[in-house]
């Protein structure tokens, strides 16, 4: 279950950038 460990992480990474880009943008728009 590697891939689905690396996958839920890869997620929640992504979705932890998502997030900190949106509130960047905001602050600066």
């Amino acid at each position: 279950m590697a891939a689905a460990n690396f996958v839920r992480g890869a997620s929640y990474a992504c979705g932890t950038a998502v997030i900190a880009l949106m509130t960047w943008w905001v602050q600066t728009h």
